[in-house]
């Protein structure tokens, strides 16, 4: 199970090499966002960074992409530990017997 944050939420042009995120959306409703979610970039797939700047190369599964600064700007992400993080706690809370 995915918990969003906004508080942790960037966007991928934040992101530096190795990092692994999900992604929590996209901002628009552009031919781009909409050709990365064909590609399988959307809200809830994780996503490693391979190499950060521009162009930054991501890989989604076994996919690797190349982005332009301007097309990654467009994808939101949170980083993958936090997302855990808070999904770990909210099942340990409800679980707890009440």
């Amino acid at each position: 199970m995915y918990v969003e944050t906004d508080e942790m939420e960037v966007a991928l042009t934040d992101c530096t090499e190795g990092d692994e995120v999900f992604v929590t959306g996209l901002n628009s409703d552009s031919p781009i966002s909409a050709r990365l979610r064909v590609l399988g970039v959307m809200a809830g797939v994780p996503v490693r960074i391979a190499r950060a700047g521009s162009p930054l190369i991501i890989e989604v599964g076994e996919t690797r992409l190349c982005l332009r600064a301007n097309e990654a700007e467009q994808v939101r992400v949170t980083p993958m530990d936090s997302a855990w993080l808070g999904a770990s706690n909210s099942i340990a809370q409800d679980a707890s017997p009440a």
